[in-house]
């Protein structure tokens, strides 16, 4: 048509725009090529996950007696509840993670020796070492609870190190039931040979006197004593359990009624004092004779009590030694598990192949790209879809 201009396309310009499908056309006209080395990379990553080592993981589960006394409410009370239980649980979780825990796990196993865990052979103790650390992984739950997870190319050793993880644990750890019942079976033996040697000592006296030689009075104030000494043994008790009711207290209402109860038995615990002050002042009084018999009789019948109530409180703290705040008990131990854990085969089989994808697209563009650049500088275009005519273009 006269007048009309018509308006060329230099094919040259076109690659100075960006347009998506100047991208997509080429990968589509090779994509054989695309298809075969995808294929091709899934391939080798499946093969290769096929002879990689199997990786099996075990794991076994603790939780940490935790206590609801840490809330926001009491934290103005002056009243000592003593480390928290995230103290406890902290102190846990470096003691599993320490290399002398790790240390004893290998050797209580000997993990030296085992082929399954040395693999090549023996090596150095430090390799070893870290080799044991680097399987072990120790999570803490926001629950109180603490996970630990076993690798090994075996599951029933994985199993195996995590249950004797278990086991150390509760040799090591020192929770507070632990301590507990320690100092109170270490309180009941030396209770125990100061109550033989206070009998050994009645026995003599017995011999070397007569008994009819002590007066009634003497007897009666014995009794006295005995019964006050039995008393305040009891109260002192009671203010004990007490006070490890109050700092396991719920709420604030609890609070208030134990320190009520607290206040009334140490009232009481005053009044016995001054009751067993009086005896002693009358026992000071008597004869050298009955003086003696009476000390005697109170430190046995002292002895005694203490023995009882330490007897009932070691009893009670053999029971119940996952009762107390900071304490840990045993929720789930490992179990051999025949599911491999690595390699994944698939995640590897995709991974693989979707990286033989991009290294076959980015090598289709950087060839795009320098016949782009080589076709430019020559002042001759040459269409790199080889199914353009370029005498049309």
């Amino acid at each position: 048509m006269k007048g009309t201009q018509k308006l060329e396309v230099n094919p040259i310009r076109q690659y100075d725009d960006f347009d998506l499908m100047d991208y997509l056309l080429p990968l589509a006209a090779r994509w054989k090529l695309l298809l075969v080395v995808t294929l091709l990379g899934s391939i080798i990553g499946f093969t290769f996950s096929h002879f990689l080592p199997k990786i099996y993981e075990s794991s076994a589960t603790i939780y940490v007696q935790s206590s609801s006394t840490l809330s926001s409410q009491l934290s103005d009370l002056p009243i000592a509840l003593g480390p928290s239980s995230s103290d406890s649980t902290n102190y846990l979780m470096v003691l599993l993670q320490s290399d002398t825990f790790a240390q004893s796990i290998i050797n209580k196993l000997d993990l030296t020796h085992n082929p399954d865990f040395t693999h090549r052979g023996p090596s150095n103790p430090e390799d070893l070492l870290r080799e044991f650390e680097k399987g072990i992984s120790v999570q803490q739950g926001k629950n109180g609870n603490i996970t630990i997870s076993v690798k090994s190319n075996k599951p029933e050793l994985a199993a195996d190190i995590a249950n004797e993880m278990l086991n150390h644990l509760g040799k090591v750890a020192l929770t507070r039931s632990d301590r507990k019942k320690e100092y109170t079976a270490q309180k009941l033996k030396e209770t125990s040979r100061d109550l033989d040697k206070a009998q050994r000592e009645l026995q003599k006296f017995l011999e070397d006197n007569s008994i009819s030689s002590v007066d009634d009075e003497a007897k009666l104030i014995v009794a006295q004593l005995t019964e006050l000494e039995s008393k305040s043994m009891s109260v002192d008790a009671d203010i004990a359990s007490l006070r490890s009711q109050l700092a396991n207290a719920g709420n604030l209402d609890n609070l208030v009624d134990y320190e009520v109860q607290l206040k009334t038995l140490e009232s009481g615990r005053s009044y016995i004092s001054s009751k067993i002050e009086e005896a002693q002042k009358k026992i000071a009084q008597l004869p050298a004779v009955a003086a003696r018999y009476a000390r005697i009789q109170r430190n046995i019948a002292s002895l005694s009590k203490t023995y009882e109530i330490l007897t009932e409180q070691y009893q009670m703290a053999s029971i119940t030694r996952q009762g107390e705040d900071g304490d840990y008990q045993i929720i789930d131990r490992a179990r051999p598990n025949p599911k491999n854990v690595a390699p994944r085969k698939m995640l590897n089989t995709v991974l693989c192949g979707f990286i033989g994808f991009l290294i076959t697209v980015v090598i289709i563009h950087f060839r795009m790209a320098a016949d782009y650049r080589r076709h430019k500088y020559s002042k001759k275009f040459v269409p790199l879809d080889p199914d353009v005519d370029a005498s049309k273009v």
